[in-house]
């Protein structure tokens, strides 16, 4: 049950190894193990258990031999700061309130008029969708943008650096890009809408601070990470009949709200935030929000583009950025509604 309004006390057990019950825990001491526990739940497994007060360092909890956490209990028991197991492991009990992780979903809700210049195509109805004016590097390989020119021409730049910057090496015709990527279903442009898209750019890198060898991420110092697609904030996109999503990005906070609705107005049944400086399975989470560049009436940017060179077929180059797209971006509905 998310955003509800309420957030639930708690009381949370964290166990020390320590092998003399007067061992000082703040002192070269690892955690053996931390749980915690949902204050006012009937935990129901055949037995029942519902933990019913947290405070002072002391937790209580109602045991039932029968399920459903109902008549009187069996016996009343307690977890108190300073217990201590017959190893000598020490448990400290910490009773709080959980935060509010809710206040992100609002920055999901797009406006019902949400329009910003962008591209969209649909492959084995997976909707994605690419901002105009946002550059986007590969790792060696340079970096590109797509800018749009007109009501109806789009094109795509790419770069010898990785910042976008200067005159591109070469643009396509954002049509020619298109027809190149295979089982395409459909494709859209929407250019000089008189909007810039907000996006969101997420930067996983492998470091000795998110280190988790059951992951098989565990690395001895700090190294580069991979950085994502722009993902567009506000826009309904997805799988088709299957499940959609839309993003949301405030204050170093990326969320992805799921929905079962194509365009995304129902309640979201589930919600994913993902923070900066965060750890996901052994890589540190780099989140920034902000808003393209809007390329329709940016004279540099038209001044670049109408100076490099146009290549009608985009060839190997472009097909290989289109897969990277597909893989990289347009399978995300998938693996959110997998998630």
């Amino acid at each position: 049950t998310c955003c509800s309004g309420n957030q639930c006390d708690y009381g949370l057990i964290t166990t020390y190894n320590t092998t003399n019950c007067d061992d000082d825990i703040s002192t070269d001491t690892s955690v053996l193990s931390s749980s915690d526990y949902v204050i006012g739940y009937c935990n129901d497994i055949g037995t029942a258990i519902e933990y019913t007060s947290c405070s002072n360092g002391v937790l209580e909890y109602d045991y039932w031999v029968s399920s459903k956490c109902t008549g009187d209990a069996t016996d009343t028991l307690t977890t108190s700061t300073g217990d201590c197991d017959s190893d000598g492991a020490q448990e400290v009990v910490t009773c709080g309130t959980a935060i509010d992780t809710c206040e992100s979903i609002t920055t999901s809700t797009s406006p019902p008029d949400f329009n910003c210049d962008r591209l969209e195509y649909t492959v084995y109805g997976v909707t994605s969708v690419f901002p105009a004016g946002v550059c986007s590097s590969f790792d060696d390989e340079g970096s590109r943008m797509y800018i749009c020119e007109s009501s109806d021409t789009m094109k795509q730049a790419w770069y010898t650096n990785d910042d976008c910057t200067g005159t591109p090496s070469i643009t396509y015709p954002i049509s020619t890009v298109t027809d190149n990527i295979p089982d395409l279903e459909s494709s859209t442009i929407y250019c000089c809408t008189g909007n810039a898209c907000g996006y969101a750019s997420q930067i996983s890198t492998y470091t000795s601070k998110c280190a988790d060898e059951s992951s098989g991420n565990g690395p001895d110092d700090d190294s580069d990470g991979s950085n994502s697609l722009p993902l567009v904030l506000g826009s309904c996109q997805g799988v088709s009949n299957v499940s959609y999503f839309r993003y949301g990005c405030s204050d170093g906070k990326l969320s992805q709200s799921s929905y079962w609705d194509d365009e995304c107005s129902d309640e979201p049944y589930s919600v994913r935030i993902s923070y900066d400086g965060g750890c996901d399975t052994g890589l540190e989470m780099g989140i920034t929000c902000d808003t393209a560049i809007y390329t329709c009436d940016t004279d540099t940017t038209t001044s670049s583009t109408t100076s490099s060179t146009e290549v009608t077929d985009p060839g190997a180059a472009a097909s290989k950025f289109m897969v990277i797209n597909y893989i990289l971006y347009g399978l995300v509905g998938i693996c959110v509604f997998l998630i």
